[in-house]
């Protein structure tokens, strides 16, 4: 294939070009944005290519004065890049140098509270409290907090955020799981609550004269509660664990690496007498993905 290529080179003295005639085509060739920069009386409408970011570009003012102006769409295109944590601790370090990157992220869910007969008995166990996720210093995501004294059936508090000194950005805190009924007639149950959902969803369910239902992994929710048995005593079910919370924000110029840590979920809580055990909360999870255009 026959081309015509004019190639640009910097020296001192301006710009140096050389040209190689041929039968099709026309490649114009800036080497750098350094080059282009330092390119010696430019005419009005000149054209370059700038290797530096693959975009044309336009002389739109004078010759004493020049105005490069890139050439809309004419860049290559690249896609943004993400990055899933799911579990541990680290450092993320960005791929390359992108304009802005977005984190979205969620602290550990709590488990729910295991369930028991209302009486003759030992109470459920409390559900674990869930893990906090962390991304730099700034962004902190709690995990929903452990549950209460078992035998309790209101649910624990969820998880709180923090977006520290980054303003481009939504810190909430987490869902509350549900609480529970106190069933005292004879062979009644009391099922136990549902987790709290986080924007991940995947919250555990409560458990109907049963256990109580793990949330699904890297959702940051909370796992359901026992169910109550049936009892001749009447039944206690476990409220649900509530979940982390969340963190959604935007770094501009960002730098280049970060320290993070995922949030583990809570465990569920322990049956009492003749209960169920509640379901584990969902592990935290961070969400990074870099722009670059």
């Amino acid at each position: 294939m026959n081309r015509l290529w004019i190639l640009g080179m910097v020296l001192t003295t301006g710009v140096v070009a050389s040209a190689q005639m041929a039968a099709n085509g026309l490649g114009l060739v800036a080497p750098t944005s350094d080059a282009l920069a330092n390119i010696s009386q430019p005419q009005t409408g000149e054209i370059v290519f700038n290797n530096s970011d693959s975009t044309f570009y336009g002389n739109a003012g004078t010759v004493a004065s020049p105005t490069w102006v890139a050439f809309a769409g004419s860049g290559v295109k690249v896609a943004p890049l993400t990055t899933r944590y799911t579990s541990g601790s680290g450092t993320h370090t960005l791929t390359g140098s992108p304009l802005y990157i977005r984190i979205r992220m969620v602290g550990g869910g709590a488990g729910g509270n295991g369930s028991a007969v209302a009486s003759g008995g030992s109470n459920g166990g409390a559900g674990g409290g869930g893990g906090t996720t962390t991304f730099g210093s700034q962004l902190i995501a709690d995990g929903g907090n452990a549950g209460n004294t078992g035998g309790n059936t209101f649910a624990n508090s969820p998880g709180t955020a923090t977006c520290g000194t980054i303003t481009d950005c939504k810190a909430t805190r987490g869902g509350y799981g549900a609480g529970v009924s106190y069933q005292s007639a004879n062979n009644e149950y009391s099922g136990g609550g549902m987790g709290g959902v986080s924007p991940f969803g995947g919250a555990g369910s409560g458990g109907s004269n049963g256990a109580g239902s793990s949330a699904a992994a890297n959702t940051g929710s909370g796992g359901g509660g026992g169910g109550g048995p049936s009892s001749a005593t009447g039944s206690v079910g476990g409220p649900g664990g509530s979940s982390g919370g969340y963190v959604e924000a935007t770094i501009a110029s960002p730098a280049s690496s970060y320290t993070y840590s995922v949030g583990a979920g809570g465990s569920g809580g322990s049956a009492g007498t003749s209960g169920y055990a509640g379901g584990a909360g969902g592990s935290g999870y961070i969400e990074v993905t870099e722009y670059y255009q």
